[in-house]
């Protein structure tokens, strides 16, 4: 049965323009329908299938085919809720097919993409979720594997920690000084070179008058 599943998730899509990727099509879905199933539908709307969800899902189903019901419950287990139980469910279903994938660092580099983008712009059901799955991952692949991913998540609540200083740092400032900074709330990232996706410069940026001033106000902050 191991020997079939691995061949359908290895033998590329359905059309044969994929025939014998190792994967790579495969790895790129599941890395993209699990960046769906953790992101917040609450901060972006209806999550709506997109044509990546839809064709992890037939992936899924093909697999579940191969193994004749073997792991009919994971292709279900992908699209439920958000309980804990649910989450812990489709964790299972992902890493079940994660072990069968060749291209495993298809995978890590379209997962950490998305995972970057859930943990700057705020977007993900659960922090908690998305480090169990990190962990399970580092089980499977060992540290190495998981290390960037690691970081990001140690750089988020260095972050979180730093805004709260600053915060409190702000409250503590006399009115003059406070209206300096204006009213113009602020969030920074503090963020480890070398952990995260590398993202465009934009040197010439003008900033408003209102960011500046806390531009200027957190930097010295933070340099002290």
């Amino acid at each position: 049965v191991r020997n079939v599943l691995e061949e359908v998730c290895n033998a590329g899509s359905e059309s044969g323009d994929d025939e014998g990727d190792g994967g790579r099509k495969i790895a790129e879905l599941l890395a993209k329908y699990a960046d769906l199933r953790f992101k917040n539908a609450k901060a972006g709307g209806s999550m709506a299938p997109s044509t990546a969800a839809s064709a992890a899902a037939a992936v899924m189903a093909r697999a579940d085919s191969a193994m004749s019901g073997a792991s009919a419950t994971a292709s279900a287990a992908v699209v439920g809720g958000t309980t804990e139980s649910e989450m812990e469910i489709f964790q299972t279903a992902v890493l079940s097919l994660f072990r069968h994938i060749h291209s495993k660092d298809v995978f890590e580099a379209f997962y950490k993409r998305d995972l970057a983008k859930r943990l700057l712009l705020n977007k993900s059901v659960s922090l908690d979720a998305e480090r169990a799955l990190v962990s399970k991952l580092k089980a499977e692949c060992g540290g190495g594997y998981t290390a960037k991913m690691e970081g990001m998540f140690k750089d988020v609540e260095l972050s979180r920690d730093v805004m709260t200083n600053y915060a409190a740092h702000l409250h503590g400032l006399s009115d003059v000084e406070r209206a300096k900074v204006g009213s113009v709330e602020m969030d920074v990232q503090v963020l480890t070179t070398g952990y995260w996706p590398v993202y465009p410069q934009y040197p010439n940026l003008t900033l408003p008058p209102a960011l500046v001033a806390h531009k200027q106000r957190f930097e010295t902050y933070y340099a002290a």
